[in-house]
């Protein structure tokens, strides 16, 4: 089901997209919950990129905290001694499935040479992993920017990227300013912004933009508060 609260100023946006074309358009996208399901199949929770790190800790260190901070959490990556061969396996039979339509949504952009710069206060190197698995390869036109985990040359997590990205700072100023991609996005000034809540919203503070901007909100917890929020913020 689709809910748009303003079809008309919709319509427009999306033509002036078209309009403009493929070199003048930047997607911007959270990815848990957004790019992936909220549930399966089933009816029952998937994981988040986060989850799926945590899932792996508490295996490993049962007798560690559940409910930490971000912080914490990424001290406790590095004092476990995750192996990134531990994330590929737990990566693969982790509950993380890709949203209806988002494998060829995915294709179209690359097919396309349109960035996708991919945010997310998760774990980059499980969306990193995910990403391969499904794809075959992580395709040329996608950025992902997260909080990634650097690994010793024994292969053990020994310290994390900065800055720590969390849901208050998904914009471009925690993009490395001398990221080679950089240029070919800042250039495009139309934006297509996908999230599934409204800290997702800020995604393109910092990228210039003097066109056209859509944002899709995703709807993952029927909550009429909740829905009240993300129809009169995102577009449409």
């Amino acid at each position: 089901m689709v809910r748009v609260r303003d079809r008309e100023m919709v319509m427009k946006k999306l033509n002036d997209l078209v309009k403009d074309g493929s070199n003048q358009l930047v997607v911007i996208s959270d990815f848990d919950f957004t790019l992936t399901r909220f549930f399966d199949e089933n009816k029952e929770r998937c994981l988040s990129s986060h989850a799926v790190l945590d899932h792996l800790l508490f295996a490993m260190h049962p007798e560690m905290e559940e409910e930490v901070s971000w912080s914490a959490a990424h001290e406790n990556y590095i004092i476990s001694g995750i192996h990134r061969d531990d994330i590929d396996r737990f990566v693969m039979d982790a509950k993380i499935e890709l949203r209806h339509g988002a494998s060829g949504l995915l294709q179209l952009l690359a097919n396309a040479s349109i960035p996708l710069l991919l945010f997310s206060a998760g774990v980059g190197n499980v969306i990193d992993v995910f990403l391969r698995h499904q794809l075959g390869s992580i395709p040329n036109n996608v950025h992902i920017i997260s909080n990634m985990l650097l690994f010793n040359e024994k292969g053990i997590a020994s310290s994390c990227s900065e800055p720590l990205i969390h849901v208050f700072c998904k914009d471009s100023s925690v993009i490395p300013k001398d990221a080679q991609f950089f240029d070919n996005v800042t250039h495009r000034k139309n934006v297509l912004l996908l999230g599934d809540s409204l800290g997702d919203l800020h995604m393109d503070i910092g990228i210039a933009h003097a066109g056209t901007v859509l944002k899709i909100g995703f709807l993952n917890n029927k909550v009429n508060i909740i829905y009240l929020s993300l129809a009169y913020k995102y577009s449409g």
